[in-house]
């Protein structure tokens, strides 16, 4: 239960900065006139995004790459099998939390907003 609260809040968290950041007004004078980070910044995040979904796929239901990788590490495993009713509530849990944060945060005005009108 724990873990379904901490998947909701997180869910929740990053819909209100993607609400935040990608769709609401800027909230200081500096802020219109930002630019984008150096090659020496995105460069290495783009590696990392790559990495990420790399690592992501070593361990795809029914694949257990990674699984078979750590078996020297880890000494005997018992394979653990992927559950559609655990993933679909996941799933659940995090539209659930994006929807709210859209719901609450979508329709914030900012205080230089309320200036201008």
């Amino acid at each position: 239960m724990v873990l379904a609260l901490a998947a909701f809040l997180t869910a929740f968290y990053i819909g209100r900065q993607i609400v935040m950041i990608f769709f609401g007004t800027p909230r200081s004078k500096a802020a219109p006139h930002a630019s984008e980070s150096f090659r020496v910044v995105t460069v290495p995040l783009m590696i990392l995004a790559a990495l990420s979904v790399l690592g992501g796929l070593f361990n795809f239901p029914g694949v257990s790459t990674l699984e078979k990788w750590l078996a020297h590490t880890l000494g005997e495993t018992t394979n653990a099998s992927f559950l559609w009713s655990v993933a679909g509530a996941s799933l659940l849990l995090a539209l659930l939390g994006l929807g709210l944060a859209w719901l609450v945060y979508g329709h914030v005005t900012h205080p230089q907003q309320k200036e201008q009108a």
